[in-house]
C-alpha cells in the first residue's frame, strides 16, 4: 500500500529474452548442472513463488500475498509439481512463498520454513510478518528453524519506531514509508546460499524442493559454478517456474574448472556510439570510425582488461 516506484521495481523482475534456456531432461523443467558436493546423491528442485501483488502494483499489502493470477499459476503448475517425488519442502517464510509451496505440494507432511531462503533486503515488500502470525495461517509448516519471531531485517530499514508492538493495518501503516538504508550485498546473499547448501547436505532427505524468490535464487544459481550454463545476474526465474539442480561430478565436466557461468552466451551487438566503458577493453584501434558489421567484427574479439 503506497510503495514507491523504486521499491516496486526492485521487486518486479523478469527474464532477459536474449539469454538461451538450458536443456530439459524432464518435460517442463529446465536442468541446471551443479558441481557443489553438497548436492551429491540428491535431487533438488528450485521454485520461484507465483505472482504476488508486489509484482504488478505499487499498492501492495504488508508481506504481499499471491494475486488471482498467481493462484492460477500455482494451479497450472500443480500437475507438474505433483509428479516430483519430493521428500522435503524448504520454503522462505514470506506469505507469497508459503502460499506457493502449499499450493504446489498440498498436504505435504514435511514442509520447513528457512530464513536463509528469503528475498534480499531491498524493499518493504520483502519484510515478513511475525512468525507468531504466520503460524496461524500456515499451521502445517514447521517454523522451528526460524529463530526470530520479528523480522530481523527490520533493523535495516529507517524507521519506524515501535513497530514490534503493532499488528495488522496499523503495523503496515507504520512500515509502508520505511526506507531500506542497509541493502544486502550479493556477497551476503552468496553466504546465505552456501548455508542453504549446507542445510541440504545435513538433511537425511534426498529429494528436496526449495521455494524462494527471484533475486536470491539467481545468486543461488551462481553459487553452483555451472559450466557453460547461460546465466547472468539478470536471468531471473519466472513466477512459479521450476528448475532442477543436477549434480555434475568434476570428472564429467568439460574444460577448465574455473569456467565462467557466462560462457557460451550469445553476443549482443552494441548500438550507437562507443560507451565510455570502451576504454576498459584491450583493442581494437580505430573502432570509433567503424559502423555496422565492420564495427562489430572489430569489437567481437576485444577483451575486457
Amino acid at each position: 500500500r503506497g510503495a514507491s516506484l523504486r521499491e516496486w521495481m526492485s521487486c518486479k523482475r523478469g527474464r532477459d529474452p536474449t539469454v538461451e534456456r538450458p536443456e530439459m531432461s524432464v518435460k517442463g523443467i529446465a536442468d541446471v548442472l551443479s558441481k557443489r558436493a553438497e548436492l551429491r546423491d540428491r535431487d533438488v528442485w528450485i521454485v520461484r513463488h507465483a505472482q504476488g501483488s508486489h509484482n504488478v502494483s505499487v499498492d501492495y499489502e504488508y508481506d504481499p500475498k499471491l494475486t488471482a493470477e498467481g493462484k492460477q499459476q500455482v494451479r497450472s503448475q500443480r500437475k507438474l509439481s505433483s509428479q516430483l517425488p519430493v521428500d522435503l519442502v524448504l520454503v522462505s517464510p514470506l506469505r507469497r512463498t508459503l502460499e506457493t509451496a502449499t499450493g504446489l505440494f498440498p498436504d505435504h507432511p514435511n514442509m520447513v520454513a528457512v530464513e536463509h531462503l528469503r528475498e534480499s533486503v531491498s524493499a518493504t515488500c520483502n519484510i515478513r510478518l511475525p512468525i507468531s502470525d504466520l503460524k496461524k495461517s500456515f499451521p502445517h509448516v514447521d517454523f522451528s528453524n526460524v529463530p526470530d519471531d520479528e523480522d530481523p531485517y527490520l533493523a535495516r530499514f529507517e524507521g519506524p519506531e515501535g513497530v514490534e508492538g503493532l499488528r495488522g493495518d496499523k503495523r503496515w501503516d507504520a512500515l509502508v514509508s520505511a526506507e531500506c538504508i542497509d541493502y544486502e550485498t550479493d556477497e551476503e546473499m552468496l553466504a546465505r546460499s552456501n548455508k542453504v547448501l549446507s542445510l541440504i547436505a545435513s538433511r537425511p532427505e534426498l529429494r528436496i524442493a526449495l521455494v524462494s524468490h527471484a533475486e536470491f535464487l539467481n545468486v543461488f544459481l551462481h553459487a553452483q559454478m555451472v559450466k557453460g550454463a547461460p546465466y547472468r545476474m539478470y536471468n531471473f526465474l519466472e513466477n512459479c517456474e521450476i528448475r532442477r539442480l543436477a549434480f555434475q561430478p568434476p570428472s564429467d565436466a568439460k574444460g577448465k574448472d574455473e569456467a565462467s557461468p557466462d560462457k557460451g552466451l550469445p553476443r549482443v551487438k552494441a548500438a550507437g556510439k562507443l560507451s565510455d566503458g570502451g576504454a576498459r577493453f584491450e583493442g581494437p584501434e580505430g573502432v570509433e570510425g567503424l559502423r555496422g558489421d565492420k564495427r562489430w567484427d572489430a569489437l567481437v574479439s576485444a577483451e575486457c582488461m
